[in-house]
């Protein structure tokens, strides 16, 4: 009698992006093995081609043991064998960035063309340019977090409502669903600055000099603010120069209430979501989870027609509030405004919201997309 192959999930692993998004599923799975009396119900491999950003021990340690880890992409003829009962999970595939997702494009294109099951994790935000980017997605299959990404995926994009799965952002699992973390001992409120100052001016005739300028804008408003400031670098962000360092020197009394925090730095960036009372942002998916939080937020940007201009439809909720052009005063005035007078959410304005960016905080999103990938290893429409 011949041996029945055993199902195959392998995990497309190269750039911090991926581990953030995908690990949290590949627990899951794990547990699901480890539950599982006698024969595993299916093998899961962890293809890690470079470390240039994700170490292996750290993987390791992420998803625990029972995964197979390999430096190589020779598991995939694996998948090849077992066409009908295998997946492949990608984050970064999309045709958009023919270079920096060139790996993610490549393997995700000779699944297909194998008869493999493929889905790719959003990974961005509800940003114009992230959705370009998510829609171009190599993959027959997304899942993606709320039912904004899922309109627009599908009415501008044109992807069928059978391809759009709505399983929710699987990092909220724990950010809203946990206790509130312990206010910070301090007696003025919170500002939050979770920005970048990578790639997105990269448009305009001098990057850097943007970057500052957005800065010494930033700096010159907040100087006429009261409250602690708490600046949360990008992963991305360049150590050197450290811009946030370089222009802070120039604001002598707003750097002795400031704290500067590397990526790798505690309080980590969701426990300051919950601590803080304003966050300022360009355009980053902390926008979004701010105003879900009834934070009051601020997308500030230089330029009209720069990165946060793509976050304008937050506008829809009352403790949003979008700021372009390099005069302070405007920008001041904002901050002030949202400091003394914040604009909170109604219920119905949170449902909202919520749907629409991370479909329901019920603690659950991990669980829906597992369901789908396993669903998956059953019954596979291929396309």
């Amino acid at each position: 009698m011949a041996i029945r192959p055993r199902p195959q999930i392998a995990a497309l692993i190269y750039s911090r992006a991926c581990l953030r998004v995908l690990v949290p599923y590949l627990q899951a799975l794990r547990q699901i093995q480890a539950r599982t009396a006698g024969d595993r119900p299916f093998d899961i491999w962890l293809l890690l081609p470079t470390e240039r950003e994700v170490q292996a021990s750290e993987l390791r340690s992420l998803v625990g043991s029972g995964c197979c880890l390999s430096r190589s992409l020779w598991p995939l003829h694996f998948l090849r064998a077992n066409p009908q009962q295998s997946v492949g999970l990608f984050c970064l595939d999309h045709q958009l960035f023919p270079e920096a997702h060139r790996l993610g494009i490549r393997v995700a294109r000779w699944l297909r063309q194998q008869g493999v099951a493929t889905i790719c994790s959003q990974h961005g935000g509800t940003d114009a340019e992230s959705l370009a980017s998510l829609a171009s997605s190599t993959s027959e299959m997304l899942l993606i977090w709320g039912r904004y990404a899922e309109q627009v995926l599908r009415d501008r994009y044109h992807w069928s409502s059978s391809q759009l799965k709505v399983v929710g952002n699987p990092l909220h699992d724990h950010l809203l669903t946990s206790p509130q973390s312990a206010e910070p001992n301090i007696d003025q409120p919170l500002i939050l600055v979770a920005t970048t100052l990578q790639r997105e001016y990269d448009d305009r005739p001098d990057p850097q000099q943007c970057y500052r300028d957005y800065l010494r804008c930033l700096f010159a408003a907040l100087d006429d603010v009261d409250g602690q400031v708490v600046i949360k670098r990008h992963p991305r962000d360049p150590q050197q120069p450290d811009f946030y360092a370089e222009m802070l020197a120039e604001f002598p009394d707003l750097q002795k209430r400031t704290t500067l925090l590397w990526p790798q730095d505690q309080p980590d960036t969701y426990t300051l979501l919950q601590q803080a009372d304003l966050v300022i942002s360009r355009a980053s998916t902390v926008l979004e989870e701010a105003v879900m939080l009834s934070k009051a937020a601020i997308a500030f940007d230089l330029f009209p027609n720069g990165p946060a201009s793509c976050y304008q439809h937050l506008q829809a909720f009352p403790n949003f509030q979008w700021i372009a052009g390099a005069a302070v005063p405007p920008l001041t005035e904002a901050i002030q405004t949202a400091m003394t007078t914040p604009q909170r959410l109604t219920d119905e304005d949170r449902d909202r919201c919520i749907a629409a960016f991370s479909n329901r905080l019920d603690g659950r999103s991990v669980e829906r997309g597992v369901a789908v990938i396993v669903n998956q290893l059953q019954t596979q429409p291929k396309i």
